[in-house]
């Protein structure tokens, strides 16, 4: 789990959220209807990549995020799922 440092002034500061929605590049509402829905598993993922890219970035900065991960995304990247998880 990623601890956040002590802050003193945390009562002056604005609640600030992150989360991340993890999801394929052809899930986008941009493609629906330019790519069927039976390419997506010959398509290349991205998603490892991506996460192993901002969980390093989270981990650096200190900060923790609420991931949203798509069920198709979940079962075709076990691997990304559970760095997220064991990131904490």
């Amino acid at each position: 789990m990623i601890a956040n440092p002590p802050n003193p002034d945390a009562d002056n500061l604005p609640l600030r959220c992150v989360s991340v929605d993890v999801e394929e590049y052809f899930h986008i509402e941009a493609a629906f209807g330019r790519i069927d829905r039976s390419q997506w598993d010959v398509l290349p993922s991205r998603v490892e990549h991506g996460v192993d890219i901002l969980l390093d970035l989270f981990q650096r900065r200190s900060v923790r995020a609420t991931f949203f991960i798509l069920g198709v995304v979940a079962r075709r990247t076990p691997a990304a799922v559970r760095a997220i998880a064991d990131a904490g």
